[in-house]
């Protein structure tokens, strides 16, 4: 009896030490590097192991006066939806926001503010969303039409937005559907609502 335990026991933890060993903490920046190098099969199945969205913790930080800055200037430019993120990592987070028309013309503008709002610049975003890279501190676009898909990072360099193109594959059946995705601020009718908690 004893020694039908002891087996069990061995065998017990021989199963948690291998689940243990294979357990590996997944980062966003292990799915971009598979996909950078083409591996694009082991990016699909390491964002599957991830969380599905991201708040930045650095919007419980967000000043009122960086509040009731943001929300004039989203009024002002008309802003489709919009994404909070600390970008350049000083505790409050910036604002990225989208403008634009249709697919054809949208540009995702991000802003900071520093007592005043102050503009780091505007890419071409149609037909892309949006997630992070708590581990980066920066935006991960996934650009995915037609069986194209392409897929980069939006960061702040030299304090202006730069965004950086890993990779694109053609043919695509499987696309990557990035975790740690940015909560947009649409309510359920799919308008903009300018809760910033």
């Amino acid at each position: 009896m004893k020694k039908g335990i002891y087996i069990c026991a061995l065998c017990l933890a021989f199963v948690l030490v291998c689940v243990n060993v294979n357990a590996k903490n997944t980062t966003m920046t292990d799915v971009l590097n598979a996909y950078q190098k083409g591996d694009y099969d082991t990016a699909v199945d390491l964002a599957k192991s991830l969380p599905k969205t991201y708040k930045d913790p650095a919007v419980k930080a967000l000043s009122k006066k960086a509040k009731k800055a943001y929300k004039k200037l989203l009024k002002k430019k008309n802003a489709n939806e919009y994404y909070l993120i600390d970008l350049d990592q000083d505790g409050s987070p910036e604002l990225a926001y989208t403008t634009g028309a249709c697919e054809a013309n949208m540009k995702l503008n991000v802003v900071s503010y520093n007592k005043k709002i102050v503009n780091r610049g505007k890419i071409n975003c149609g037909e892309m969303y949006f997630a992070a890279d708590p581990d980066d501190h920066t935006i991960v676009y996934e650009y995915g039409h037609m069986g194209y898909e392409s897929v980069g990072t939006i960061a702040l360099v030299d304090g202006k937005v730069k965004a950086t193109k890993l990779n694109e594959r053609e043919d695509v059946k499987d696309y990557l559907e990035l975790p740690y995705v940015l909560s947009n601020h649409l309510n359920k009718n799919f308008e903009l609502t300018y809760k910033m908690n």
